[in-house]
């Protein structure tokens, strides 16, 4: 199965259910639905597009032994106040040992192996303006296409799986962060 990012949006640390995207900002630009019964389930980003960018200046992201041998792209969501900015590291080169699998790979183009998050690089901003939550995923080696999913209904009715990896991002309305992963 393909990788996949999923999105937990929470207003506290109490909520057992997540809240529903039906508007939402990538890159500053508006992505919406028509009617506004329908919410969000997921989307796609090509790695290298307007709405994930390859960065120029990577020695302000990351240590130099990551931008070597990585691609390094962002992008920004904005929910209200909230935006989320990932810094994504996708390896350049699978290891010999998965050439011959990733030649008859089904999903080659969402990359070979699974997204984990740096915790020593991520961090969260808060202003007057709204929050701001800085994410770093070591992503799917070779990967062009970043599938991103937002989780809905109740966490204990999602279903876990190895291939998508889960992360939470909790708001409160006075601007101030309550839980972080």
């Amino acid at each position: 199965k393909q990788p996949v990012l999923r999105l937990h949006y929470k207003s506290s640390k109490e909520q057992k259910d997540n809240v529903l995207i039906n508007k939402f900002y990538i890159n500053d630009e508006l992505v919406y639905k028509n009617n506004k019964q329908e919410f969000f389930n997921d989307f796609e980003v090509l790695v290298g597009s307007k709405h994930c960018k390859e960065v120029s200046n990577k020695r302000n992201l990351v240590p130099k032994d990551y931008y070597k041998q990585n691609k390094i792209c962002e992008c920004k969501l904005k929910f209200g106040n909230d935006t989320i900015h990932f810094i994504f590291i996708i390896p350049r080169n699978i290891p010999k040992v998965f050439n011959k699998d990733y030649q008859g790979y089904k999903y080659k183009d969402y990359g070979i192996g699974f997204f984990k998050k740096l915790y020593s690089y991520s961090k969260d901003l808060h202003d007057t303006y709204g929050n701001v939550y800085i994410r770093y995923f070591m992503c799917p080696a070779k990967a062009t296409k970043i599938h991103i999913k937002f989780a809905k209904n109740q966490d204990e009715y999602l279903k876990e799986e190895n291939h998508i990896y889960d992360f939470v991002i909790v708001y409160d309305k006075q601007g101030v962060v309550c839980k972080n992963e």
